[in-house]
């Protein structure tokens, strides 16, 4: 502190210590302090669960029938391809061309024929094929339901991130090597991509206990069978941003998609094909309905004192506790009944216990896995008639089980 008619003053910050530095006289520094002290407090924190469900259901199928006559110098037929989304027809010409060849080709014709009901007939006449059919019928349904709740916590007007999944290489570059005289790649060069779940939000608290939330939330994935194509793979991806303002403890919808596609094909033979009941041997048809469903909601918990962070642990702690001591194993052929689990949550200063007196210990949540297994057995009074036997043998007191919860929570 300087001289009390020093007009202004020198403030230095100390960013190892976390500290200031204050040089000024003192009705500046009386000044200053209160305002010191009105930023110098603890500050709030949030707590943000995201709730992301996604219902998918895909349900596809074909039938149809295909001919084709060949004799000498004579071709005549039906090559029917119909395909909806992802329903491909099979062509006639590939069972055809197999009968004609060695006994290899048409296992290999018949080896890629579509799934489900393939019913081929070829018939020879003096030695050269003369008739074919093909009979295909498919039905497939495809169900998915997917839900994820991804949580984290953060202080206020601070970002905060989270990511569930892969770092998958995509390739971005190939460099070859000519000077030897052949084409080779000298190296390869890729890039890497976070593929999974994740979660992205900076709150802001503002007057009345509304956050202002800026968040990007995203789920992907690797469509199978394209990570060995040249293009690079493919990704499936649902993303939303936005910025949005929520209330305490409320949930709040973020957005969603609700979508219904339907593809039908038909491929006929003209005329023939339109003829009642005849004409199902001159046509193919193919149809596929999908519908999604993808909702994504937030909901957000200002944690402002000790009271409710230790609540907000303890709710997610016992969670995780019971999914832990409920998992049982299904291998029978080595079992292992000493699986770590979750012991209960130990207690904090806050409830009496020390900082450094609760740590972690593995061994310890084995031990209580195995003691676990063993229910208590309840005391049972001793009987009146006998009292020199109660004074005798003290009554052993039933062990109490430790709490899962802080225990000035329950009162």
């Amino acid at each position: 502190k300087g001289d009390d008619n020093q007009p202004g003053g020198m403030i230095q910050a100390d960013a190892a210590t976390n500290s200031l530095i204050i040089t000024a006289s003192d009705p500046v520094y009386r000044n200053l302090r209160s305002v010191i002290d009105q930023l110098d407090a603890r500050r709030a924190q949030v707590y943000i669960e995201a709730l992301i469900v996604e219902l998918n259901s895909t349900t596809q199928g074909q039938l149809g029938i295909q001919w084709q006559v060949a004799s000498g110098q004579f071709l005549g037929g039906t090559n029917l391809a119909a395909a909806a989304g992802n329903v491909a027809g099979n062509s006639i010409i590939n069972l055809t061309t197999g009968g004609t060849a060695a006994s290899t080709g048409l296992a290999a014709n018949l080896s890629n024929l579509n799934q489900g009901l393939n019913i081929g007939w070829l018939h020879n006449m003096f030695g050269v094929q003369g008739l074919g059919a093909l009979l295909q019928y498919f039905s497939g349904v495809s169900d998915a339901n997917v839900l994820s709740t991804p949580n984290l916590i953060t202080l206020d007007n601070e970002e905060a991130k989270i990511v569930v999944g892969q770092n998958v290489p995509i390739a971005t570059g190939s460099y070859s090597n000519l000077t030897s005289g052949t084409t080779s790649n000298a190296f390869n060069t890729y890039d890497r991509r976070d593929v999974g779940l994740t979660l992205h939000v900076k709150p802001q608290i503002t007057d009345g206990g509304i956050l202002k939330l800026q968040l990007y939330t995203e789920d992907s994935a690797v469509v199978s069978g394209t990570t060995n194509s040249q293009t690079g793979p493919t990704f499936t991806k649902r993303s939303i941003q936005s910025t949005i303002l929520a209330d305490n403890g409320e949930i709040i919808v973020l957005g969603g998609l609700m979508q219904d596609n339907y593809q039908v094909s038909n491929s006929k033979v003209p005329l023939l094909g339109d003829i009642p009941w005849i004409g199902q041997l001159f046509r193919s048809e193919s149809k596929q309905r999908q519908k999604t469903n993808l909702m994504v909601f937030l909901r957000p918990v200002i944690i402002s004192d000790r009271g409710t962070a230790q609540e907000v642990t303890a709710n997610r702690y016992d969670y995780i506790q019971g999914v832990t001591g409920a998992y049982k194993s299904d291998n029978n052929v080595i079992r292992d009944k000493d699986d770590p689990v979750v012991p209960p949550m130990p207690i904090g200063p806050s409830q009496g216990g020390t900082a450094a007196g609760n740590l972690f210990d593995l061994d310890k949540m084995r031990r209580q896995q195995l003691q676990r297994q063993v229910a208590p057995v309840p005391a049972q009074p001793l009987p009146e008639a006998t009292p020199a036997q109660s004074q005798g043998v003290p009554q052993q007191a039933v062990p109490q089980q430790p709490l899962t919860t802080a225990p000035g929570a329950s009162q």
